[in-house]
């Protein structure tokens, strides 16, 4: 079993073509779409519009009002319900961002799936709860309440615009883009290559006449096959970070976690192509592979940011993976990750049964 473990690891450094496409092609990538494409991409999000839902319990308020004079200044779109029941239901039907209730001055949030619009939403509604709750205790504390009425905000700023630690370059998210690239051009291509190379170059009935039990051999490829993921992925990570200045993850912790997830999904690919490459008889799974790859990843997004088509794009595998990671690295947001690692999980363990069962059945050449 070790000696078909070895096999395949030799036969990763020994390729120098394969070499090139996992190690020095998406790091170049890396580095020339980051720099080319600084002045011609956004490389931060856009919020885009906010369909706002609003229902109230009583009559307008001061809520109802704020968002109103969002609603006048172009920041939101506002519709209004007669229950929130009914604005759930247009959320979940993506015509609406979120719904907000207000009842005896509190105001309950209902949110879609949109990351960035949520986090906008909430914080704009924080700071208008924050500011409405100062004047009522202000309020409560003077005899003539009135008065606040007459207090207007002086010319003068308080604030200054500075750096919130999430904004990103070009290069950060082409490290992130170009590491979800190679895992599907990579890890689906040399998975499907794992066993049709074999029958490809008449060496299969060789592991056939090992002494082996055909679910260790198959266990020994897949384990062998697991040095060029990691390194695919640490490589990049790493010269990106090295010599390209790019920024991950804030903190240690949090960049495991991302190495974790873009390790797990790309074993789950990994598993997907050595099914698919058992089944084929004739025709390599490299082609189709590369086709697939290169559809989802140019309208994920991968490529350049800009390509994005709704109700589609967001639907794609990359491009879920890349939103996971992009969660976790600008916001510190741990949910989507651990969703990515969970499934990836259940589609490692049941493409790894599927693909042992095939090779069991599978009949010599």
């Amino acid at each position: 079993m070790l000696a078909i473990i070895k096999k395949e690891v030799m036969e990763l450094f020994r390729s120098v073509d394969q070499l090139f496409f996992v190690i020095l092609f998406p790091s170049l990538m890396v580095f020339l779409l980051g720099t080319l494409l600084e002045d011609l991409d956004v490389s931060d999000y856009d919020i885009g519009e906010i369909k706002l839902g609003y229902c109230s319990q009583g009559q307008q308020d001061a809520a109802e009002q704020y968002f109103q004079e969002l609603e006048a200044k172009g920041v939101i779109s506002l519709e209004y319900f007669d229950s929130a029941d009914e604005a759930v239901e247009q959320i979940k039907a993506e015509r609406l961002t979120a719904c907000a209730e207000s009842e005896n001055g509190k105001i309950t949030l209902y949110l879609g799936n949109e990351g960035i619009k949520n986090r906008s939403l909430t914080a704009m509604t924080q700071g208008f709860l924050y500011m409405n709750q100062t004047y009522t205790a202000c309020a409560a504390n003077m005899e003539d309440p009135m008065r606040l009425t007459a207090i207007q905000p002086e010319e003068q700023d308080y604030t200054k615009t500075g750096e919130l630690g999430i904004e990103r370059s070009m290069i950060d998210y082409y490290a992130v883009a170009m590491t979800v690239m190679i895992m599907f051009m990579g890890s689906l291509s040399g998975g499907g290559e794992t066993f049709f190379g074999e029958v490809r170059n008449k060496t299969i009935n060789k592991l056939y006449l090992s002494p082996l039990s055909r679910t260790k051999i198959f266990l020994a490829k897949v384990i062998g096959s697991l040095p060029i993921v990691v390194i695919e992925i640490a490589v990049i990570m790493i010269v990106s970070t090295v010599f390209f200045n790019a920024h991950y993850a804030a903190d240690a912790a949090d960049n495991l976690l991302l190495f974790a997830m873009l390790l797990s999904a790309a074993l789950a690919l990994l598993s997907v192509g050595i099914f698919v490459g058992l089944l084929l008889k004739k025709v390599s799974p490299n082609g189709l592979f590369q086709l697939i790859s290169w559809i989802m990843l140019f309208f994920s997004g991968s490529f350049s940011k800009e390509i994005y088509i709704e109700g589609f794009s967001n639907y794609l595998p990359p491009y879920l993976l890349q939103q996971a990671a992009f969660e976790l690295t600008l916001f510190g947001n741990k949910a989507a990750a651990l969703q990515v690692i969970a499934a990836s999980a259940v589609i490692l363990t049941v493409f790894v049964i599927f693909g042992a069962v095939k090779f069991n059945r599978k009949e010599a050449v």
